[in-house]
C-alpha cells in the first residue's frame, strides 16, 4: 500500500469528529465520498502510467493502442466530473452571497430596532458568512483551474493518440505523470475539507 493510500485509509477508517457534531454528518459523508472517488482516480491513473511505460519499453503497439483508449476514456470521465464540480462550487458561492445579504439585512433591521441580543447574533452570523464566502470563492477558483487543466490534457491526448514518435511518447508519459499528480492534489484537498468540517469551520 502506498503512503498516500495508507493515509487515506486511516482517514476513512477512523471515526470523524464531524460525524458526532450537530449537522456535521452530511458534510463529513460528502467529503469521505469525494475522498474515496479521488483515491480511486489516483490508483487508476497510476496503473495506467505503469502499463503505458511497460508497453512503451516492449514497443507493443497493440497494447499501447488499448491503453491510450483507456486513458482517453478516463480523461473524458474526469473532464465531465470537473465541469459538474465547478458548477456545484459556483452555485454554492451564489448561495453564500444570498445568505450574507440576508443576514446583513437582518443585522441592520435589528440594529435599528435596538434588539441588541439579536443584533449581536446577526453580526456573528454575518462574520461566519464572510468566512464561508471566502472559502467557497477559493474553492471555485481551484475547481475552475482543475477543470481547465483536465480539459487541456483531454484535448492534447486526443491529438496524440496513435503517434509513436519518441517525442510523442515522452509527452504522453509526462501527461500521465501530471494526471497522477493532479489526482493526489485532489486527495490532499479532500482531506483538508474533511478536517475543516470535523473542526466545525464549515456548515
Amino acid at each position: 500500500m502506498t503512503r498516500t493510500a495508507l493515509t487515506v485509509f486511516l482517514t476513512l477508517a477512523l471515526p470523524s469528529a464531524a460525524l458526532a457534531a450537530p449537522g456535521g454528518h452530511h458534510e463529513a459523508q460528502r467529503d469521505r465520498d469525494a475522498l474515496r472517488d479521488d483515491l480511486r482516480d489516483e490508483q487508476r491513473a497510476a496503473a495506467l502510467l505503469r502499463e503505458f511505460d511497460q508497453a512503451s519499453v516492449l514497443r507493443d503497439g497493440r497494447r499501447l493502442g488499448v491503453i491510450e483508449e483507456r486513458v482517453w476514456q478516463a480523461l473524458e470521465v474526469e473532464r465531465r466530473e470537473a465541469y459538474r464540480e465547478t458548477g456545484q462550487a459556483a452555485r454554492e458561492l451564489q448561495r453564500d452571497r444570498w445568505e450574507m445579504n440576508r443576514d446583513g439585512r437582518e443585522a441592520a433591521e435589528d440594529g435599528r430596532a435596538g434588539a441588541h441580543p439579536e443584533y449581536h447574533q446577526d453580526v456573528r452570523e454575518l462574520s461566519h458568512d464572510r468566512r464561508e464566502l471566502a472559502d467557497d470563492r477559493g474553492d471555485l477558483i481551484e475547481r475552475a483551474d482543475y477543470r481547465n487543466r483536465i480539459q487541456a490534457l483531454t484535448g492534447e491526448w486526443a491529438r496524440l493518440r496513435g503517434h509513436r514518435s519518441p517525442r510523442a511518447m515522452q509527452r504522453k508519459h509526462d501527461m500521465l505523470v501530471e494526471l497522477v499528480q493532479l489526482s493526489r492534489r485532489e486527495i490532499r484537498e479532500d482531506m483538508n475539507e474533511l478536517r475543516e468540517d470535523g473542526g466545525g469551520h464549515r456548515r
